[in-house]
């Protein structure tokens, strides 16, 4: 089968890639987690979701860096926070009755703090999780 693939950027805007996507069975949207919040109030049919990396800001901003500061332990108490409920709203924008699996690709999800990724998708029903 050929795959029409929608890619952020080069495919359009948001909602024309999305229209695209949704009426095509065989098509490949890739996007960013940005792009997912941005569009999250939608329900993105998928029955394959694909993370490449799990949703960890880049604090730069001096608002979040200042945010940080008022933690001891800022990536326990601060970052792996915000980063799962980031996970939580990319995983509730795809969540719907065609999702199958899903693959994280990011090796963090491995690290000790992974497994509170590893049990918010194992609480989900019907989904297959596969990472390594």
């Amino acid at each position: 089968a050929q795959y029409k693939v929608s890619a952020q950027t080069y495919s359009g805007g948001g909602n024309k890639m999305l229209d695209n996507f949704s009426i095509n069975k065989n098509a490949l949207l890739l996007v960013t987690d940005h792009f997912i919040v941005k569009h999250s109030h939608k329900r993105i049919k998928v029955r394959d979701l694909v993370m490449m990396r799990l949703p960890f800001e880049h604090f730069n901003h001096p608002l979040f860096a200042a945010q940080a500061q008022l933690y001891a332990n800022q990536f326990v108490d601060f970052n792996i926070p915000r980063a799962l409920n980031n996970f939580h709203s990319i995983i509730r924008s795809f969540f719907t009755e065609e999702l199958e699996k899903i693959y994280i690709l990011d090796s963090k999800i491995n690290k000790e703090y992974g497994k509170y990724f590893i049990d918010y998708l194992q609480s989900l029903p019907f989904v297959e999780i596969t990472y390594e």
